[in-house]
């Protein structure tokens, strides 16, 4: 499929491009080039964006549907309608105020009171509909109105020149940095070199990079081209330098994991060809790995660089995030297990109890926490489906069906130690992960009643 820029189809390019920004801005706390302004300004403000969220997607659809280019599947609208209402329960069985009791990670008893207004319930509740609202726009409607266009390629193309162009703003306004980070990397704080472009936090930026990562992949998937493996490496390159650990371990284990398939797949045609480069490969990475280590070493700052990569920072470590993970729980134990806290509310309770951060960097404990039972049995059916159509693809094409189950491997361990789904995605990273991830299957596969 290439990419055919008809009117229709350069309209609906430009609408679903406003569609995810409209929607991403009302729901996250930081976009793209800074914190969120609806998180402060007056309820009127949040209002607006949501009416121009819903108008864009509305004249969307409606077009294609005028157009005979798309018609929505009523049984997934019916599905998650029900999603919605159970969503919306749980703000009725939560008390306007409420105390609470937990025990922190000290053992020591944290009482507090939390209260909702009328009106953070009602914004609440209209976060939650554009929450539903993005996840049903990337699953029945960008699929089935680009039929006769690569979308996932235009998006991925155009999120890698994004970044690129970060990049390069980056080297304008930071490249100091770029050289006081290597000559400050075995520091005792070698963060405070680190980038972040025009981001608000160095980790932000990492996770875009990993972003284009898997796009370039993505691309190398459907087009086979070396080229975009040097991508690749650009991004990987300077996601060193935001010294982002996620970042950095879901790129190299996406890497690995996909040259490793790639390899396995096309071993019986290209014995020879493929031998060599997996040699090269592995000399290279080995090479260069072992020249650190030793280079480290001998200057006697292999302690000091291990010490600040695995540093003792409550985020910085796996075995620090069971503290969030423990007060998800009780969060969860304390309010309706059915149905959840509500969304929002189980962020905003959780910082009451640790009172640094809103987010449990467990995924699968927020939709627990947000949603009950019945939100997290929802997200389980869609990945079963997910999973169980892309083996069923194997044999159509392999290559396209392979990345799509690795990046769903390495977006789960994602899922796993950060906030935020693939499925019911509040973030420009995970949204975009659930775009590269359900798109190509939904075009296979659309929901057709």
């Amino acid at each position: 499929m290439k990419l055919r820029f008809n009117k229709l189809n350069i309209i609906n390019i430009v609408l679903s491009i406003l569609v995810y920004f409209f929607g991403l801005y009302l729901l996250t706390d930081e976009m793209l080039l800074g914190a969120n302004p609806t998180a402060e300004q007056p309820f009127s403000f949040f209002t607006l964006f949501f009416l121009f969220c819903i108008i864009t997607c509305f004249v969307l659809i409606a077009l294609n549907v005028i157009k005979k280019n798309y018609k929505p599947s009523y049984a997934f609208l019916c599905g998650l309608l029900i999603i919605f209402i159970t969503g919306v329960i749980n703000y009725f069985l939560m008390p306007l105020k409420r105390d609470f009791s937990f025990n922190d990670y000290n053992g020591s008893i944290v009482s507090f009171s939390y209260s909702l207004t009328d009106i953070k319930i009602f914004q609440y509740r209209l976060s939650f509909f554009i929450l539903l609202l993005l996840f049903f726009f990337t699953i029945d409607v960008v699929p089935k109105i680009f039929k006769d266009f690569d979308i996932l390629t235009f998006y991925a193309l155009l999120f890698i020149s994004a970044i690129i162009v970060l990049a390069i703003i980056s080297y304008f306004i930071e490249g100091s940095n770029y050289l006081n980070f290597l000559k400050n990397l075995t520091s005792e704080n070698p963060y405070v070199y680190t980038v972040k472009s025009l981001l608000m936090h160095r980790n932000n930026y990492g996770i875009l990079l990993f972003g284009a990562i898997c796009s370039t992949l993505y691309l190398h998937s459907k087009s086979k081209k070396f080229y975009w493996f040097i991508f690749d490496a650009f991004f990987l390159i300077n996601m060193l330098f935001t010294l982002c650990k996620t970042g950095l371990i879901l790129s190299v284990l996406l890497n690995a994991i996909y040259l490793i398939m790639r390899f396995c797949l096309s071993y019986n045609n290209n014995k020879k060809r493929n031998l060599i480069a997996l040699s090269s490969i592995c000399s290279i990475c080995i090479a260069f790995l072992a020249s650190v280590v030793v280079f480290l070493f001998m200057k006697g700052k292999l302690n000091s660089f291990v010490d600040n990569f695995f540093s003792k920072n409550v985020f910085s470590t796996v075995e620090s995030r069971f503290i969030l993970y423990k007060n998800a729980i009780d969060v969860v134990k304390s309010t309706n297990i059915f149905v959840g806290a509500g969304y929002k509310v189980f962020n905003d309770i959780l910082f009451n109890i640790n009172g640094y951060t809103t987010f449990s960097h467990n995924g699968v404990l927020e939709i627990f926490g947000s949603g009950g039972i019945v939100l997290l049995s929802f997200s389980t059916l869609f990945l079963v489906y997910f999973v169980y159509h892309s083996i069923k693809d194997f044999n159509d094409d392999k290559n396209e069906a392979m990345f799509g189950l690795i990046l769903m491997f390495v977006s789960l361990l994602y899922t796993m130690f950060e906030s935020g789904s693939i499925i019911l995605s509040s973030t420009t990273d995970y949204l975009y992960l659930s775009i590269l991830l359900f798109v190509p299957l939904m075009k296979k596969h659309p929901f057709l009643y």
